[in-house]
């Protein structure tokens, strides 16, 4: 059976991950087309090239857009989604330049699902920022949630449970696989050429106050003053940069490597050379380096803030959660990990298992499960 169109509206600046799902999302539903919206927020430098072998319908240019340029290109989006008339649209966001693509199909038959990353944890809340998610979350048919949090968070938004779908958030777990295994075929050559320690704690993420790196460190310096041995790298880069490199150089010195950003092919490295993944943010939607720490065989500590946790980190069996405030208790996970009392290899086996069922596939799949329903629902709406 021949599946209606669908467009997916998604962020500009599409990363890696982006494209590992969007790949698995054409080959189950072969009738869909990625229309990426102009943004100014943020684009993380991912190097992701312009030959797919999906449909994307490049609306603009690379690089920055001015003001004016953003609003030439939403136009563009606006006009081609008028003359797709997909059978649904998925928004990967509710931000201005997607509510005014939807306004597009206002009153057609066209389903539209909204991709919701959000949880209620994941920072503070204000009364009438959460009056106008719920007046906004009214225009869409349904909702495909990450997770648990934020299944939970929609509704609590006022979106019906039969309207909520639970997807999964994912990343492209072979490519961490296979490059992880690959490092560690080669482990000694590999740490000589990047400079690597022989066991490390790794961090990857935006160096930003999100991501609480000063607890971390102050953890790690703690554990080191203890006794701990193991050392601690930082893949990223970001606006604290210089003060992190000060305020390691003075607790933890010369035991704290920043390598800088990476890039995707690279990333699969620094993963298997790890002992073990540590997470210390304070707002943290999901967390998709924990899907990819994983994916790597590697047993994960994750801050409670994260979204992941209830999915992803098993109590005792891959890793452990922790409150993202307490300095000392993270010192003291970082002894139970680095101590000869956890079996790790077991540990990043358990993780393998549990990501095993976080996949391009598995996503694919729920979404395409979403729409078909949603579709459906909306038909028989505007049959009655």
């Amino acid at each position: 059976m021949v599946k209606p169109r669908v467009l997916l509206l998604s962020p500009q600046n599409i990363g890696p991950y982006h494209m590992a799902r969007f790949r698995a999302f054409h080959e189950v539903w072969p009738e869909m087309e990625v229309v990426p919206l102009p943004t100014s927020e943020h684009a993380r430098p991912w190097t992701v090239g312009r030959d797919a072998e999906i449909p994307v319908r490049w609306l603009f240019g690379k690089g920055a857009l001015s003001p004016r340029a953003r609003r030439s290109a939403l136009g563009r989006a606006r006009d081609h989604i008028l003359r797709a008339r997909p059978a649904a649209m998925v928004a990967f966001a509710y931000r201005d330049s997607v509510r005014r693509c939807l306004r597009s199909v206002d009153g057609s038959d066209t389903a539209v699902v909204l991709y919701f990353v959000s949880t209620y944890e994941d920072k503070a809340r204000r009364f009438w920022r959460e009056w106008a998610k719920r007046w906004l979350l009214k225009s869409f048919d349904a909702v495909a949630a990450t997770g648990e949090r934020s299944v939970r968070y929609a509704q609590l938004l006022g979106v019906p449970r039969e309207r909520v779908w639970r997807i999964g958030n994912v990343v492209d777990n072979e490519h961490f696989a296979s490059g992880a295994k690959e490092a560690r075929r080669r482990a000694a050559e590999h740490r000589r050429s990047l400079g690597l320690p022989e066991r490390y704690f790794l961090c990857v993420g935006r160096l930003s106050p999100e991501k609480n790196l000063d607890t971390l460190i102050g953890s790690f310096a703690r554990y080191r003053r203890a006794g701990g041995t193991w050392q601690l790298v930082l893949v990223g880069a970001g606006p604290e940069e210089d003060r992190l490199r000060e305020l390691a150089g003075k607790q933890a010195p010369e035991a704290v490597h920043f390598v800088g950003w990476k890039q995707y092919p690279e990333l699969p490295l620094y993963y298997g050379l790890a002992s073990c993944f540590v997470l210390a943010s304070v707002s943290e939607t999901w967390g998709l380096v924990v899907n990819e720490a994983m994916a790597s065989g590697l047993p994960v500590l994750v801050s409670r803030q994260c979204g992941c946790v209830p999915e992803l980190c098993q109590q005792g069996v891959n890793g452990y959660d922790f409150d993202p405030a307490d300095v000392q208790g993270l010192a003291q996970l970082m002894h139970s990990i680095s101590s000869d009392g956890l079996n790790l290899g077991r540990m990043g086996e358990a993780s393998r298992r549990i990501i095993a069922n976080f996949t391009p596939r598995t996503w694919a799949r729920a979404l395409a499960q979403c729409l078909e329903t949603t579709i459906e629902r909306k038909r028989a709406k505007r049959r009655q």
